[in-house]
């Protein structure tokens, strides 16, 4: 029952933006830290459920699908502790989760960052 209430609040969610316009990347880090796990939980799926109609692919690299949602919520979650990162949405983040799995080290993940960082923070 609550996992449909959920569904109702985020179809609620949509489609008060849909007759708004179209919100590109609203889930950055300010929203996605008002989420409780619950959110991050159908957010997360959501994604995941998109992105397979993109071949699982962001930015020209496949999306790991070898960890658990809650892992990606963990990752996420650390990466947005960093105030610098709360401009980034979260979609973008799925992409450096994959390349800190696929053992890119921690100064080119920086490098990526600083990137959406730059990218990102000019956006409205």
């Amino acid at each position: 029952m609550k996992k449909i209430f959920y569904i109702f609040i985020f179809v609620l969610l949509i489609s008060s933006s849909a007759q708004a316009g179209i919100t590109l990347f609203g889930m950055k880090g300010e929203l996605w830290g008002k989420f409780n796990k619950d959110d991050k939980i159908m957010y997360v799926q959501g994604l995941f459920d998109g992105l397979a109609f993109s071949g699982f692919k962001i930015h020209g690299i496949e999306i790991s699908t070898e960890i658990s949602i809650d892992q990606y919520i963990s990752a996420i979650n650390e990466i947005y502790s960093d105030y610098k990162n709360s401009l980034i949405p979260a979609p973008f983040l799925f992409r450096i989760v994959t390349l800190e799995l696929n053992g890119l080290q921690k100064e080119k993940i920086e490098e990526e960052l600083i990137i959406y960082r730059k990218q990102f923070s000019n956006s409205k």
